[in-house]
Parts: structure tokens; sequence; C-alpha cells
């Protein structure tokens, strides 16, 4: 995924602010997403992978339409799940790659529960600091536990269709509106009364029902704001306690995968020139740090005619120094020389996912890639 479009800022006194205004622009058209997310699908498709989706943003048909919206980040991986599973696939495996606009990415973050809040496309929000403007935007951004728990939560056996479009966001209430509050809770409920009755059926496994190993890669980490969300004062307290519960139930089940971060909260760095084909430095399209990471493991491994194991992968990124034999392509800027990806603290892989091969380097892909633009044609204002 390479959302790459985005809505401006409106602000009450000004009106909608351009890009070019700096700071209070930050949500205009960027460059990079797209080309990276490109560069990673051809990569995983040379690599011989099965199934590819390619979601990117494509305004050059009408003005507004076509921005990645929040409903195409969650449709694009519940149509991969029920590919999986239609197809019957046998030990399957997931590489998820994100870029995106930095400024929630890594402009917010939440270190007490180690999640970032992307924003989408499509979305307008007000210029405003207030408390219970910050907690709507929150509520209406795409957080990164939300794709994780999507790929956490997701098991091959129909039994669990259920966890398909569940994202952790939906059960976080808006507590500045009773009826958003009231909704949240249903939706709690509701899955409560799922689970209970699959179990009372015997629905599911009794073998478990594996999880389904994976690598998750969010490649936000280039804004010029830096701000963490625990380190608002007006909001912390609320934010916390939600915040932690997540991080509790969620953070040691990417046991079962890997999910790495460009760089941790407050950290600014910057994409990098895509030197890998003809031209220069200077006319070389941008790509994401990670983007250009995976893709030269990916093609160095190919090449050498060796699996691309998860373990492989904690150890490349885990030093974030590229192995022997490719070059690294983490020279080009001095704020790189001792770049490691940030990941999930406390996060141990199992012995029985460390060997698991993440991808096939058969040379052919089964199924070719399915391109998919955005559909945010109106926009989500975000918050009176």
């Amino acid at each position: 995924m390479g959302s790459e479009d985005y809505a401006y800022v409106s602000d009450p006194e000004r009106g909608r602010v351009q890009p070019e205004d700096g700071a209070q622009g930050l949500l205009g058209r960027v460059s990079a997403p797209e080309h990276s997310a490109r560069r990673v699908a051809e990569a995983l498709e040379a690599a011989g992978t099965h199934s590819c989706i390619l979601l990117t943003s494509d305004i050059s048909n009408a003005p507004g339409e076509g921005r990645i919206s929040r409903e195409d980040v969650f449709s694009a991986l519940t149509a991969l799940k029920r590919r999986i599973r239609q197809d019957k696939a046998e030990n399957p495996r997931i590489v998820f790659y994100f870029m995106e606009h930095g400024f929630m990415g890594h402009g917010l973050g939440d270190a007490a529960g180690r999640n970032l809040y992307l924003l989408f496309g499509n979305l307008e929000f007000t210029n405003s600091a207030g408390q219970s403007f910050t907690l709507r935007l929150i509520k209406r951004a795409i957080w990164s536990w939300d794709v994780l728990s999507a790929l956490v939560y997701f098991r091959e056996d129909d039994s669990m269709r259920h966890f398909d479009d569940f994202v952790p966001s939906q059960l976080m209430p808006d507590i500045t509106d009773w009826q958003d509050t009231q909704a949240a809770l249903r939706r709690q409920q509701e899955l409560i009364d799922i689970d209970r009755q699959r179990r009372a059926e015997n629905a599911y496994r009794t073998d478990g029902n594996p999880l389904v190993p994976f690598l998750a890669l969010f490649d936000n980490c280039y804004a010029s704001v830096t701000q963490e969300l625990t380190g608002l004062a007006s909001i912390a307290p609320l934010v916390f306690p939600f915040s932690a519960l997540m991080d509790q139930s969620l953070a040691k089940l990417t046991d079962e995968g890997l999910a790495f971060f460009a760089a941790e909260p407050g950290r600014q760095i910057s994409d990098l020139a895509d030197t890998t084909r003809e031209g220069s430095q200077a006319n070389a399209p941008r790509i994401g740090s990670l983007a250009r990471h995976l893709v030269a493991v990916i093609e160095a491994r190919r090449k050498a005619g060796r699996p691309l194991s998860v373990a492989a992968v904690a150890h490349v990124f885990g030093r974030g120094v590229a192995p022997n034999e490719f070059s690294s392509p983490m020279q080009e800027a001095a704020n790189f020389a001792d770049w490691v990806p940030y990941d999930v603290p406390g996060a141990r892989l199992k012995e029985d996912v460390t060997e698991v091969d993440l991808l096939p380097f058969s040379g052919k892909n089964a199924g070719a890639t399915v391109e998919r633009t955005g559909t945010g044609a109106s926009l989500s204002t975000c918050c009176e």
C-alpha cells in the first residue's frame, strides 16, 4: 500500500490550507509512497508470491477522487485473507507493506501502547488542537494495531471468519460522542456473543487453528512534526488506559510474526534515492527506507537461491546492516549510519516461527498482482 495523495488541512480563519503553506499544509501530495509500494510488489512477484494486492492513490482523473480511504485499507486486508481461504492455501505467509504520510505516522505516536495513528487520504481535518479534536482524530485514524490485529487474529479455518474485519479502533469509544460510545460498546458485545456462540457449537478446531506467520512493515517515519500523544498532558490520562490495554492484549501476539517501523516515535528520518535503476541519484525516484531494504534483501536472496525466512529478516533488519552478499542501501545519508528499524519491544519470535520461509522463490507468480486505487471520492471531515 502506498498512500500518496491527501486532502488539505482546513483552518477556520484561512480556509483550505495549501501544501506550500508549510507545516499546516503537510497533507498535500507527497512523494515516495507509490514508488515504494510498487517496488515491493515487483520484488514479491519476482520472488514467486501467489497473490499480491497493490493499493495506491490516484487523483489524475478527477481532483478529490482516488485517495485511499480508511475502508480501502481494511477492504484490501480482508480480500487477501478471503483469497487465502478460497484457495485453500497450504502453509500461507503474509507480507504487508504500507507507506503513507508521516504526519500521524510518527508525528503523533503513542509510547504507552506502542501504537501509531496513520492518516488516510480523504481525511480533511480542521486546524484545531483541542482535547476533543485530538481524541476524535485518533478514533478516525488507521492504527498500526488495526493492521497487526488483522494479521494476528487471522486463521485459515472458516470458523474464525468473524474476525476478518475486526480492528481494535472499532472498540475505542469517542467519549465526546455518546452515540459513538454506545456503538463501540455494542460492537464489543457482538464479538463476545459471536465467540460464545461459536464455542458452544464446537466450531473451533481442536488443534488451536494456528496463526499465519507474517511480516509487516510500516514505512512512515519521515514527518517534520514529532509529538507523542502520551506527552500531551490534556489527553494523556484518557489515551493511556486504552492504549495500555491494547498493548497488553496484542503485543505478545506479535511473537507469531515480525512488525517493523522505519523509526521509533519522535525520530525523524527521510526517504532515499532509489538508485537501483538507471539514472543519476539526483533524478532517481524516492523510496522508503524499509522498502529499499526489503527489496535489496529479497533480490539478493533470490539470486543466491536462498530462501527468505523469518529468521533471516529478523537478523538483517534487527542489526540494521545489510548482509555481506549485497551492499547496504542505507548509506545515502549520515542519519542512516546507525539505522535500525524500530520493532515492537519485548516481542520474541517463537522458534517454530523463526524457521518459516516467507517467500518461495519459485520464479513464477501463480496469481497476477491485482492493482487497486483508492475510492475516497468524498472528504471525511474531522473534527467539528
